[in-house]
C-alpha cells in the first residue's frame, strides 16, 4: 500500500510554499492548494501551481476538510456573486438591494474564510 506524500523539494518551477518535508501536507502547501481551489470556485484565475504529487496528497489527507468548508457557503457565495456579475435589477430601490446582496456575500466571505483560516506555516 503506497500512502500519497506531500515530500517535495520546490526547485523553483511551482509557487512557493510548495516545498514540504512530510507526508503529510504542511500548511504552507494547504494554503498553495487554497489558493488554486478557491480560484476553481469563483471562476478566477490564479498563478499558484502545486506538483501533481503534492496536490495528489493533499487531496488524500485534507480534501474531505476542505469540502466541508464549502458544502452551504460556497453555493451561497457563488450564487451571490453570480447576482451580482449579471447586473440585477431592483424595482425601487436598486443601491440598496446590491448593498444588501453584497452585505451577504461579504458574511458569506468572513463565515467560510475566518482570520486565521491557516495554521503559521512550519
Amino acid at each position: 500500500f503506497e500512502m500519497p506524500s506531500a515530500v517535495f523539494a520546490n526547485d523553483g518551477s511551482y509557487s512557493e510554499g510548495s516545498s514540504g518535508t512530510t507526508i503529510i501536507p504542511n500548511s504552507a502547501q494547504l494554503a498553495v492548494y487554497q489558493e488554486i481551489r478557491f480560484a476553481e470556485l469563483t471562476g478566477e484565475q490564479t498563478d499558484e501551481i502545486l506538483p501533481t504529487e503534492v496536490y495528489d496528497a493533499i487531496v488524500a489527507y485534507y480534501e474531505d476538510i476542505f469540502n466541508a468548508n464549502f458544502t452551504g457557503n460556497g453555493y451561497s457565495i457563488a450564487v451571490a456573486q453570480y447576482i451580482l456579475e449579471n447586473n440585477p435589477v431592483f424595482s425601487n430601490t436598486q443601491a440598496e438591494k446590491i448593498a444588501y446582496v453584497e452585505s451577504i456575500l461579504a458574511e458569506f466571505y468572513d463565515i467560510t474564510f475566518p482570520d486565521g483560516y491557516l495554521a503559521p506555516t512550519e
